[in-house]
Order: structure tokens, then sequence, then C-alpha cells
């Protein structure tokens, strides 16, 4: 992709959009944990599938997207259905593989404040913390109410309740109001 783009058949900017295509199809495979053993294939024959599609009249990205969702099976680009679930059902505290990916890309994917998190994270100047904690206190049992066991069970490895920060000896156990 990058030759092509340096015969300037793809501008800057689409050469961006194939880039982010590609890094959404790797995240949400990751994500739902689908094998990597078909991307050799699939990378070996993308780029001519593409241009094949190209050819025909359609732009490298919208035939990029088409070709890598067309895929089935180990090659699949997951849709947003299985995307959501695997939000709904990993348990994301846990992650070793691309934590430092996934936090810096949460943090700085659209801000123009960066923040140094693949840095932070190796020298533990901050850490991935649960916002609802892994013991619930008197406190937050009360404000979860009578399903508090459920729902503590429920979200608590959940990416919505983890957050990145350098503050977790102050926030403790402390309540979320």
């Amino acid at each position: 992709i990058l030759e092509y783009r340096n015969e300037g058949s793809i501008t800057a900017s689409e050469l961006v959009g194939v880039l982010e295509t590609v890094e959404n199809y790797i995240f949400r495979r990751w994500a739902c944990k689908v094998p990597t053993n078909a991307l050799n294939k699939v990378f070996e024959t993308l780029h001519g599938e593409v241009l094949r599609g190209v050819e025909r009249g359609g732009g490298y990205q919208d035939v990029l997207s088409y070709v890598l969702l067309s895929k089935e099976g180990s090659s699949r680009f997951p849709r947003d259905d299985e995307f959501l679930g695997s939000l709904d059902g990993r348990n994301y505290h846990q992650i070793q593989n691309n934590k430092l990916y996934l936090y810096d890309r949460l943090e700085n994917r659209d801000s123009v404040e960066r923040v140094d998190v693949i840095q932070g994270l190796q020298d533990e100047t901050l850490t991935v913390e649960h916002i609802m904690p892994q013991t619930l206190s008197r406190g937050w049992r009360e404000d979860l109410g009578d399903d508090a066991e459920k729902i503590h069970g429920t979200w608590l490895n959940r990416l919505a309740n983890l957050t990145l920060t350098g503050y977790n000896s102050q926030y403790s156990n402390k309540r979320f109001v």
C-alpha cells in the first residue's frame, strides 16, 4: 500500500483511511478472539483483491472495506453485534496482549492533548483501575441497590468500568458520587 501511495495512486488521506480500516479489522478480530492463523493468507492476497475492484471503478478504501467484510470464517471481519458482544463479555482487566495499544488509542485517538500512555503504563505512573472497586464497600452496596452483587459481577472487569489513572492510591474504594 505504501508503494501504491508513492506511485500517486492514492492520496495521503486515502492512505490514512486504508490504514484505519486495516487497524479496525485487526483490533476487532483481537477483541472478538478470532484466531490469527488466517491473517498471513488474508494479507498476502488482499492488495491484489482490492486492485481488481479498483480496476472496475471502485475507490481503494471502499473496495478494501468490501473485500474484508466479505471474508468469512477465520478470515472474517467481526460485525458490530459480535464486536459489541466482546465488549460485554470479555475481561478487559486481565488482558496482556494489546493492553498498551488499547489504552493508548482510547486516551489519544481524537485528543489534541497527547498523553504518553505507553510509557506511563510501563513505568507504572499510570495504571488501569476499576471505577466500581473490586471489593464493594457498604457505601457501594447501597449505591448499587438490591442487585449489588449481580451488578458487580456483571460489570467489574468490563471496559466500561475501567479507567486509566495516575491517582489510584487517592481514589481507593471511595464511592463514585
